[in-house]
């Protein structure tokens, strides 16, 4: 199944639009455009038997959210993807089974960057400018 295109409403421009200034505050550089989003969500979401249990930090968010609070399952609850910092992906989302080489083949198949975690694998709208 892929995702659709997201259709904004009002309401969502004008909050995308203050959105940018922030991000430019807060020298963010973008990593990920709207259309590998859906690539990565439609990568992840088609594998066979995964949950597609997420925990994300977005743009505005202080910190990081708890290791261990996963929402899921993908697409649900995703906010609008220029507002995510980073997503990550819990490998073992049902116990003893661990999706690990699974994940990380269809993002590589889609051609999409991500780094490990401790608690899963993390694909990242934005870097960090460290200036």
């Amino acid at each position: 199944m892929a995702l659709k295109k997201d259709v904004l409403t009002k309401a969502q421009k004008a909050e995308l639009e203050q959105l940018r200034p922030l991000i430019v505050r807060m020298g963010l550089l973008p990593l990920m455009t709207g259309a590998a989003w859906r690539s990565a969500l439609d990568a992840v979401m088609a594998i066979a038997g995964y949950s597609g249990l997420y925990r994300l930090r977005a743009v505005r968010d202080a910190v990081d959210p708890p290791e261990n609070r996963w929402q899921g399952p993908l697409p649900h609850g995703l906010p609008l993807y220029n507002f995510i910092e980073w997503l990550e992906l819990n490998p073992k989302p049902q116990g003893n089974r661990n999706y690990s080489a699974a994940i990380k083949q269809a993002l590589a198949e889609a051609k999409i960057s991500y780094s490990e975690t401790a608690s899963g694998i993390r694909i990242h709208g934005y870097r960090r400018n460290r200036t």
